[in-house]
């Protein structure tokens, strides 16, 4: 919160201004949402398929392969959802009050 509270206040074109609107951000926070509700199952899917595959692996392995794949998938997941079903939903909201 004090980080919000941080960038509002900030002057335009400081470096936390700068920062905060960055693109990479701003792609996150469009996405957010559908980031939120598909890492959990994406997460599960990609240990279940992990564990078959390397039933021996420690425990660091284990989690590098976790973060390395879960990541771009879930990133990938995020976007299918928001443009094959989010933002035609969002497209309607101007016809309700």
């Amino acid at each position: 919160a004090a980080l919000l509270v941080m960038t509002l206040c900030a002057a335009p074109g400081s470096l936390l201004s700068r920062a905060m609107c960055n693109g990479s951000l701003r792609m996150l926070g469009k996405y957010s949402y559908a980031l939120y509700v598909f890492h959990q199952p994406v997460i599960m899917a990609v240990d279940g398929v992990a564990f078959r595959l390397l039933p021996e692996a420690d425990e660091l392995t284990m989690r590098f392969v976790r973060y390395a794949v879960s990541i771009p998938l879930c990133l990938v997941v995020a976007l299918l959802s928001w443009h094959l079903y989010e933002k035609h939903f969002l497209k309607l909201k101007d016809r309700f009050v």
